[in-house]
């Protein structure tokens, strides 16, 4: 025969204050902290690559080549307009520019600017096709020549894929 429901919260509280009561008067556990593992020494290197007046570069938008012998970097014009500077060298200066991202074989360094209210991507210099927007500002190269982001144009979002003709010599 089922227990009534008055019955079953009687029985319920008395098991939690068996349970509190033996807690209580347990002696305290005593906690082991183990030692820290030593960290062994890591090996460092560095190698100057540049030397900018900083004042004028975000620090949060310095890019490195994968193959580490290139920085990118965004500098900021008394606050109006911005330029990417590519291992010395500055480019075009425009309203605003997005985070420099190079290729996978560090020959190219791309980017996403805005003038007036067209959006673009600058790549090695070169602007590409304008767009109300270039969204996230995201470039993703997936070959040395080959690269995509999502642009849009009045209500129509598009993947944007572009391939990079290399010169025949």
């Amino acid at each position: 025969m089922p227990r009534s429901k008055p019955f079953q919260l009687i029985n319920t509280l008395i098991v939690t204050a068996l349970v509190v009561s033996a807690c209580r008067s347990a002696p305290p556990t005593p906690t082991i902290i183990p030692p820290t593992p030593t960290i062994s020494p890591r090996e460092v290197s560095e190698r100057l690559v540049d030397q900018v007046d900083s004042s004028f570069l975000y620090s949060s938008s310095f890019a490195i080549s994968p193959d580490n012998q290139r920085v990118a970097a965004i500098r900021a014009e008394n606050g109006d307009k911005q330029s990417v500077v590519v291992d010395d060298n500055e480019g075009k200066h425009y309203d605003s520019v997005g985070q420099p991202v190079f290729s996978p074989n560090s020959q190219r360094v791309a980017y996403t600017a805005r003038e007036g209210d067209k959006y673009f991507v600058v790549v090695n210099g070169n602007e590409g096709k304008s767009y109300d927007d270039i969204i996230q500002g995201r470039i993703t190269f997936d070959s040395a020549n080959n690269f995509h982001y999502l642009a849009r144009q009045g209500n129509a979002i598009y993947l944007v894929e572009e391939k990079i003709e290399t010169a025949v010599p």
